[in-house]
């Protein structure tokens, strides 16, 4: 699967989660997996089971789970899409320098880099696709008003890594050993 694939599939994803958004208020937590024949399986996470990916017990429970389904299927892409928070670079991070800025919210964690300035908050439809030759990442701020039932939708922002780059627990190729996993 080439790159403009990968973004084709990002783009009906991205669809998909602004309709949970608009029609539903909340984006549902979703796996699209291609299988080796190179059709598409959908799992989608409704009601009380979305819950589940609030506890990171649960998520590491399930990220495990679609890694066996990987392997135990031949799968050839997982697409995950959900709904998260995210650290948008503030003036203040920057000044730092970039080095830096990675070093404190790696050591410190995303909560300090919000109280110290380094970081806003900002909500935002998360896409993550993997195929054993790439990842694409995904990100689609967003603003809702709960009582006007209005989103607003910032600009779109895509980032690319190889395999061996990606880590956490989201991860499915490449080397699985527990320091990639979190």
């Amino acid at each position: 699967m080439d790159n403009d694939d990968l973004k084709k599939l990002a783009g009906r994803a991205l669809e998909i989660a602004h309709d949970d958004l608009l029609n539903k208020g909340a984006v549902c937590p979703t796996f699209i997996t291609r299988g080796p024949d190179g059709g598409f399986e959908v799992m989608r996470f409704e009601d009380r089971a979305a819950q589940l990916f609030n506890d990171g017990s649960a998520k590491d429970l399930l990220f495990d789970a679609m890694r066996e389904l990987v392997k135990e299927r031949g799968l050839t892409a997982v697409i995950f899409v959900n709904e998260a928070w995210v650290g948008k670079q503030t003036a203040k991070g920057r000044a730092i320098g970039q080095k830096e800025f990675n070093r404190r919210t790696r050591e410190r964690g995303f909560e300090t880099a919000l109280r110290d300035g380094l970081v806003e908050r900002w909500e935002a439809i998360m896409i993550t696709i993997q195929t054993p030759a790439g990842v694409l990442i995904v990100q689609q701020p967003f603003t809702r008003d709960y009582a006007a039932k209005t989103v607003d939708f910032g600009e779109r922002i895509e980032s690319e890594a190889a395999p061996g780059e990606f880590r956490g627990r989201q991860k499915m190729y490449g080397d699985l050993s527990e320091e990639n996993l979190s």
